[in-house]
């Protein structure tokens, strides 16, 4: 045994479907957890994060010498949260893409403080982080008596 769940029904016969806008939204506001991906000198990073969800932005907390803010590309920032289920080999995943704002402004902290983003790990995680977003897409693994109103077709 190799400590793969064994699937409730064979594999290949699930749907691959696209969800909507309000259907990503709805995920990443109920999540609070999710990765921000980004490029540094070391290449491709996705880090961890708690987040929040406010005015269609992205909320995260980091350290003001974290490698994202370091990065030359945080002008095209990527945030991905997703589910899993391997014992049903269903899930589902989020991407949302913009860029990255640092919060700024007395008025404009005080704002994002309230909406409750503490850093779980240890050390100062002061700066305030607003990803911008521009596009969401995403997509869910469903069992065949769910459907395929919406295939995904990429």
């Amino acid at each position: 045994m190799n400590g793969t769940p064994t699937p409730s029904s064979p594999p290949g016969d699930r749907h691959l479907l696209a969800l909507t806008p309000e259907e990503c939204w709805a995920r990443l506001e109920a999540a609070h957890v999710g990765r921000a991906v980004f490029v540094d000198a070391r290449g491709p990073v996705a880090l961890p994060v708690n987040y929040g969800v406010f005015n269609g932005n992205i909320i995260f907390r980091t350290a003001a010498q974290s490698s994202l803010l370091a990065s030359s590309y945080a002008g095209r920032v990527g945030f991905e949260i997703d589910n899993i289920d391997e014992g049903h080999r269903v899930g589902w995943s989020v991407l949302a893409s913009g860029h990255v704002e640092r919060a700024d402004g007395e008025t404009e902290l005080r704002t994002l403080q309230s909406i409750g983003v503490e850093p779980w790990a240890e050390g100062p995680r002061n700066e305030y982080l607003r990803l911008v977003v521009s596009d969401v897409t995403g997509r869910r693994l469903a069992l065949p008596d769910e459907g395929s109103a919406r295939p995904h077709t990429e």
